[in-house]
């Protein structure tokens, strides 16, 4: 069985969906910058995991995870692992690039993009443009998960990349019945990039129009204190609440019961939360980005918000219809299990499985 080394931030739930999918079939093993998610003590034998939790800020500004080289490189050699694959092209992709180039290993190495760190950071200057072509040209093939963010690695490497969905990992149960249609949510991370303010402002109009409204806001980050003053400037407080982190389970719930979802960054990719939330049959209020045109028809199974008066009553009009689009759309496009094991009989790397021979 082949050795298959993801390095990355090891806490996270979308980490955890490779961790699932690839466990059965390589001899996986784990390099965390931070700890690890629970559920993972059950998928990689324990003798393979390396924690080395870090404090790590969402919004960037992590140079001082590069001093952590020469420990990655040594993890690797002992290992001796046949792929190697950094989730986050920033530091986790540079490191895992710079030990392949100038220690000379001979791993596959496999770059996974998630977002920022293609549309965003390697644009701020010089140096992180430099930092992010030679990442990607180190690699024998690149991850994307949307075909704006394939464009734009197509930009900055020739190295040939792989775009499959960063989806869901089982549609879930419900009826439409579950639906609350007073109930908004919104879980993107409380820093400048995911514009939560201006989702709380939205939430404001909208409140006017509908008295009975709610907010969820869940996700953590460093401008909470700021969007809790926002939530009292504006009268808010008995209808949006914060309810920082929570479980997948916790936030599935919050998913099956609310009509609207709510997220409006400056930047992103494809957002696995989008794809929940569709999943999910909730109806999309997404900002205008060429990710999210890929996903949401505005006025036909969502809503593509550019400031304009929110279009409250035709939404609602529509929402059994939207809800019925929506999990069809999931079903056929975003379940991360059939696009990876895609992606990996098409590449040659899977073995051990179904696909074995074919």
């Amino acid at each position: 069985m082949k050795k298959y080394v993801i390095i990355g931030d090891g806490e996270s739930v979308h980490l955890l969906k490779w961790v699932r999918a690839l466990s059965s079939n390589f001899d996986l093993y784990l390099i965390s910058f931070r700890s690890i998610h629970p559920e993972m003590i059950n998928l990689i034998k324990p003798q393979n995991v390396y924690q080395f939790n870090l404090q790590i800020a969402s919004s960037g500004g992590n140079i001082h995870l590069l001093k952590q080289l020469l420990k990655v490189n040594r993890i690797l050699k002992s290992i001796k692992p046949d792929i190697v694959n950094p989730h986050y092209i920033t530091a986790y992709g540079l490191i895992a690039s710079i030990c392949k180039r100038f220690f000379h290993h001979s791993f596959f190495l496999i770059q996974s993009t998630w977002g920022t760190d293609i549309l965003v950071t390697p644009f701020r200057n010089k140096a992180f443009l430099w930092a992010a072509k030679f990442t990607l040209n180190q690699a024998d093939l690149i991850t994307s998960d949307s075909e704006v963010m394939t464009q734009k690695i197509h930009q900055l490497s020739k190295v040939k990349v792989e775009t499959f969905t960063f989806g869901i990992e089982k549609m879930p149960d419900l009826e439409y019945s579950d639906k609350d249609s007073h109930l908004y949510f919104s879980n993107r991370a409380l820093s400048a990039n995911y514009r939560i303010d201006l989702v709380i402002r939205l939430f404001a109009e909208i409140y006017q129009m509908d008295s009975l409204a709610r907010l969820i806001i869940s996700n953590d980050g460093e401008l909470r204190n700021e969007l809790e003053n926002l939530i009292q400037e504006l009268h808010l407080s008995q209808v949006v609440s914060l309810v920082g982190f929570l479980k997948p389970d916790q936030q599935n719930e919050i998913y099956k019961k609310a009509q609207f979802y709510l997220s409006l960054p400056k930047s992103d990719s494809t957002s696995v939360s989008l794809l929940e939330a569709m999943a999910h049959g909730c109806i999309p209020v997404v900002s205008d980005l060429e990710a999210n045109r890929e996903w949401i028809v505005s006025l036909q199974n969502g809503l593509i918000y550019t400031g304009e008066i929110f279009p409250l009553e035709f939404l609602l009009a529509q929402r059994i219809s939207i809800f019925e689009h929506n999990r069809l759309i999931i079903k056929q496009r975003a379940v991360f299990k059939d696009g990876i094991d895609r992606f990996l009989r098409k590449n040659g790397l899977m073995v051990n499985s179904l696909f074995e021979g074919l």
